[in-house]
């Protein structure tokens, strides 16, 4: 896998009308103005950068950037660089909904939250276990298992769930700050009447 950085030829792999994996893929499956897409797509950039916009959020791609888009959101392509490559994943929203059922239901604010949650730089480690990750579902769609379809959405659904795992975990951390600093205005609160409290009967006993 860490090899086609070094190649150009473009690679597709398809599961019906499901899935596509493309290897080396320079220009993406999205439209230069903001569209509302049908699939979803996961993107991993090997090289070169690339203009992305999803709905209000503008971000520029760069090497060794995973890119998450789902179904319904609004996205744009455009201005990717001369030596820009991806490796591709296009789902079907067809698809995209089986590896979403059987799991605990996705809250709303999870897919509003993935409209300025979609690119994630990785390090040196993750990009080992990306190109693994890769490379089980590359296998899987080459394969000729009965059964690899329901692998493929398998190994999506793992990804999606790192993702909502993510997603709820920070909702936790905001949830926190927000019960901190209500307390923290409660006391405010309570010590301005209290403070009040004392000065009024103060006033009573000197009066």
């Amino acid at each position: 896998m860490q090899n086609n950085k070094n190649k150009e030829t473009l690679e597709i792999y398809v599961l019906g009308d499901d899935f596509k994996y493309y290897e080396n893929l320079k220009y993406l499956p999205l439209t230069s103005y903001p569209s509302n897409i049908q699939s979803a797509l996961i993107v991993y950039s090997l090289r070169g950068t690339a203009k992305i916009s999803v709905h209000e959020d503008v971000h520029w791609i760069q090497p060794d950037e995973l890119i998450i888009l789902l179904p319904g959101q609004f996205v744009s392509f455009s201005e990717p660089s001369e030596d820009f490559l991806t490796v591709t994943m296009v789902i079907s929203s067809s698809m995209f909904g089986d590896a979403l059922s059987g799991v605990p239901r996705f809250s709303p604010h999870f897919f509003f939250y993935m409209r300025s949650h979609y690119y994630y730089p990785q390090n040196e480690r993750d990009v080992l276990r990306i190109y693994n990750y890769l490379g089980m579902i590359k296998d899987k769609v080459m394969s000729t298992d009965a059964y690899r379809r329901e692998l493929i959405i398998h190994l999506l659904r793992y990804l999606y769930l790192e993702l909502f795992n993510a997603y709820e975990k920070e909702s936790m951390l905001v949830n926190t700050r927000k019960d901190t600093r209500k307390e923290e205005l409660a006391n405010k609160f309570f010590g301005l009447i209290m403070k009040h409290l004392r000065r009024i009967r103060m006033w009573l006993l000197c009066g």
